[in-house]
């Protein structure tokens, strides 16, 4: 399938839309600081708990202990995806914007090349126009 098909009807078979992905970012955000906040409010009074079963010899003491790590270790965890997720997201967006600049100088460096190396040769102006370069006054003869 040509690489143009997919997104049919002449348009980009990859969008990257700052409208969609910046929610899911932020809910990323919120999710870390809220985590962040909330995710351990228990640890000290858990801390306590077991240190007070192990002092009378039950043995939910290290059990609780080892509980108490292993939260840690999720919430830690999950602390660094959410900012991960966030990240990746926010640079996708500015990456993507970048190469699309990019893309579209190149096409209109290669359409304005083959203008003069091959002047009998017309660019295709509809394929131009969906990577967002506008026709020159002079049918695509003069681009660059």
């Amino acid at each position: 399938m040509d690489a143009w098909a997919s997104g049919g009807a002449g348009r980009p078979d990859l969008a990257v839309n700052s409208e969609r992905l910046d929610p899911v970012a932020n809910t990323a955000r919120e999710l870390y600081d809220d985590l962040d906040r909330h995710g351990c409010t228990a640890e000290d009074d858990v801390s306590a708990a077991s240190g007070d079963f192990r002092q009378v010899g039950m043995a939910a003491g290290p059990t609780l202990s080892v509980l108490a790590q292993w939260w840690r270790r999720q919430c830690d965890d999950l602390l660094a995806d959410c900012s991960r997720i966030s990240g990746h997201l926010d640079e996708t967006v500015r990456s993507h914007d970048g190469l699309e600049s990019d893309v579209q100088a190149s096409l209109h460096g290669i359409a304005g090349g083959l203008a003069e190396v091959l002047p009998g040769v017309q660019p295709n102006l509809a394929l131009l126009r969906s990577a967002g370069i506008e026709d020159s006054e002079d049918g695509g003869q003069g681009m660059p």
